[in-house]
């Protein structure tokens, strides 16, 4: 019985690696805990005393500020109901849009996060408030926006402290990119490629997905969307890092003869039930 290898050996007419679908989490150090909750009133927000008013008021200005954005960007925030997809209403409004760049679609669901939970701690007749982090279900916007260099991503924003972010952009819709900037030609799958002109283009440009690209597009879209952090507030330290939380990679065999394919399919599942 002949080997996978010897099997696909001149029988393959494109063979890529790369990365395919990445989530991130995005998360603000400053204020993981709740003594870095009372630093960041006291010393960021200049409140003497760290009062959960103000959480509401960051709150409460972050909601405002993505409402006033759907306005001015000409945009419907669509709510996602428990159960329903996302995906298709973000497909559905990339095929309506127009540009290079942008924000295609708005979305806002109501899911569970980890936030502060304040508490009554009096300190010697001076009112203070101790925090506990606590599960709480509240809103959290996605934003869904077309990357010159990324293509279609979105970003996960709770709208309670400590704002927590989930970031998702698959790898296969960079590489796309990259080849459509560079005239590169090439026939793509759903999620894939079935030919390119130029292989060794395709599969260098997969390599180019690196620990610096990927910072470098999280922040461009900071700059650009509504965001819980102010300018001068990540200045400071309170901006938000990133790490890998679900990294899936995929490898890419394209038969010359799709019959081969089957052949090849087949041929393994006989082998196992012999």
């Amino acid at each position: 019985m002949p080997t996978v290898k010897e099997v696909l050996r001149g029988r393959v007419s494109l063979d890529i690696r790369r990365v395919d679908r990445v989530l991130l989490n995005g998360w603000v150090k400053h204020r993981q805990m709740p003594g870095g909750v009372v630093n960041f009133i006291r010393e960021q927000k200049q409140w003497p005393i760290p009062s959960p008013a103000m959480l509401g008021k960051l709150t409460v200005a972050f909601r405002e500020a993505v409402e006033q954005f759907a306005v001015a960007h000409g945009l419907e925030i669509v709510d996602f109901e428990k159960g329903a997809s996302k995906e298709e209403p973000a497909q559905a409004a990339l095929a309506r849009f127009t540009g290079t760049s942008g924000v295609v679609l708005i979305g806002k669901a109501q899911e569970q996060a980890r936030s502060f939970k304040a508490r009554r701690d009096d300190r010697g007749g001076k009112v203070w408030f101790t925090y506990n982090r606590e599960s709480v279900r509240v809103t959290h916007y996605y934003c869904y926006v077309l990357d010159e260099d990324f293509g279609l991503a979105f970003s996960k924003v709770c709208t309670y402290l400590p704002f927590e972010v989930t970031v998702c952009f698959n790898g296969h819709e960079r590489a796309k990119r990259q080849l459509t900037q560079a005239s590169s030609a090439f026939a793509a799958l759903e999620n894939g490629f079935a030919w390119c002109a130029d292989p060794g283009r395709l599969q260098a440009v997969c390599h180019q997905l690196t620990a610096a690209t990927i910072p470098a597009f999280f922040d461009r879209w900071v700059d650009q969307l509504p965001w819980p952090l102010t300018t001068a507030e990540r200045a400071a330290g309170y901006q938000h890092e990133l790490s890998v939380w679900q990294l899936e990679v995929s490898r890419t065999q394209v038969f010359q003869d799709p019959e081969q394919g089957r052949a090849l399919v087949e041929a393994r599942i006989r082998e196992h039930l012999d």
